[in-house]
């Protein structure tokens, strides 16, 4: 859920308050995703829970928003252990929050039938802090829950059988809990989890519970009641509300710990190719310097949805063009639907970015003349990154990340 723009903000945030400087290499600042992150401190775990070489386990990072997973493979080599991603990440808005929403809706339905603004902001927020504080991280699915009411100005009698009040003491069933409250948000978590799972083909060993909802003991409770056929753990690690903060910590000391992630979309840059009468559009043509018929906008692939790249991994392609000495702007496209897309303006393609070449003196060389350059891109680590060579001149680049 963390898309290259938001990253590029973070970091240019991260220069504006101080942190590194505008001087700094690129690896001054290291950005990690959370259920990464979370991955990091689970697999100092993995001895303790017997997971190793070539095994796979998923993180699920269900927070207060968000609700992020992903499927990583143990590998014990000569180096050390390392963990590489197998899985496209997903994640949705399902966390803990949304239980906070149900439940205000439950209790001011419950609350409709009292004479209108009767409950004061002030008894709102008190309801609300005795819900996210004492029930919510307790319910466990079987006992019903009791909130104690706060005194509400002008009404002496606090019983009212309808609603489940009796003297101040408001009862909530657990079955009510569960439907109006926790079910609904559960099976959004239930549901991600089967995707992943889905895509190991069901070949999982483990799964790690972390973030302040993940320590849901109800949560647990289901995920296990689903899953526990197919899995052979399931567990919360300790201290799983700050596996997230620890793991960072980790990948600042052992920043090569993952060797490979799994590309969420197609990217791609536009490109002249050979035009195919039939595949092509008839206003997609156009011919080149040397009188070739081409096609325009067409989305030329680096990266295809679901592929492994390395971390360090270079993938490139060679162009052409005639701006010379002018830069070469070089915009970055993705996708993310199932199929590949043809042109870079087609409806389901966005342009996420631009990288400008800059093109190095070239001896004789005049104004419009052809130059063969080399486009290497680096797709494994968490931010994209990119060089290219021209004339046999490495030259560094990188991408302005639009919104």
């Amino acid at each position: 859920m963390w898309n290259d723009h938001a990253k590029a903000l973070m970091r240019q945030a991260a220069l504006q308050a101080g942190m590194i400087s505008p001087l700094d290499p690129p690896h001054r600042l290291l950005l990690i995703s959370e259920p990464e992150a979370a991955a990091l401190y689970c697999e100092k775990k993995c001895d303790q829970f017997a997971i190793g070489h070539g095994q796979k386990f998923m993180i699920c990072d269900a927070g207060g928003g968000t609700v992020d997973l992903i499927v990583f493979e143990v590998n014990v080599g000569p180096q050390g252990r390392s963990l590489k991603e197998v899985t496209r990440g997903s994640g949705h808005s399902c966390g803990s929050v949304f239980l906070d929403e149900r439940m205000e809706a439950l209790l001011r339905r419950k609350f409709s039938r009292w004479k209108e603004n009767s409950l004061t902001p002030n008894n709102w927020t008190n309801l609300m802090e005795t819900f996210i504080h004492q029930v919510k991280p307790l319910f466990d699915g079987i006992d019903d829950q009791f909130i104690t009411m706060p005194a509400v100005p002008g009404r002496a009698d606090m019983t009212d059988y309808d609603i489940g009040l009796e003297d101040g003491v408001l009862t909530v069933t657990a079955e009510e809990m569960r439907r109006e409250v926790f079910d609904p948000v559960v099976e959004d978590v239930l549901r991600l989890i089967q995707h992943q799972l889905q895509q190991t083909n069901f070949n999982c060993q483990a799964i790690f519970m972390v973030g302040g909802f993940g320590c849901s003991g109800y949560l647990h409770t289901r995920v296990r009641a689903e899953f526990g056929h197919q899995v052979g753990l399931i567990a919360i690690p300790p201290r799983a509300e700050l596996a997230v903060v620890r793991g960072a910590a980790l990948a600042g000391i052992t920043p090569r710990m993952v060797a490979a992630r799994v590309a969420r979309r197609w990217y791609g840059v536009d490109s002249l190719m050979a035009y195919e009468p039939g595949m092509d559009a008839p206003h997609k043509q156009v011919y080149d310097r040397e009188g070739h018929r081409r096609a325009k906008d067409r989305f030329s692939v680096y990266v295809t949805p679901g592929q492994q790249i390395g971390v360090d991994e270079c993938i490139s392609k060679r162009y052409v063009t005639y701006q010379y000495p002018n830069p070469v702007n070089s915009p970055l496209y993705a996708c993310s639907s199932t199929r590949l897309p043809r042109y870079v303006d087609s409806p389901d393609v966005e342009k996420i970015g631009d990288f400008l070449i800059p093109l190095p003196f070239i001896p004789g060389a005049l104004p419009g003349h052809k130059v063969l350059f080399e486009l290497r891109m680096y797709f494994g680590a968490t931010e994209i990154r990119a060089e290219a060579e021209v004339n046999g001149m490495i030259v560094s680049t990188r991408c302005q990340f639009t919104g």
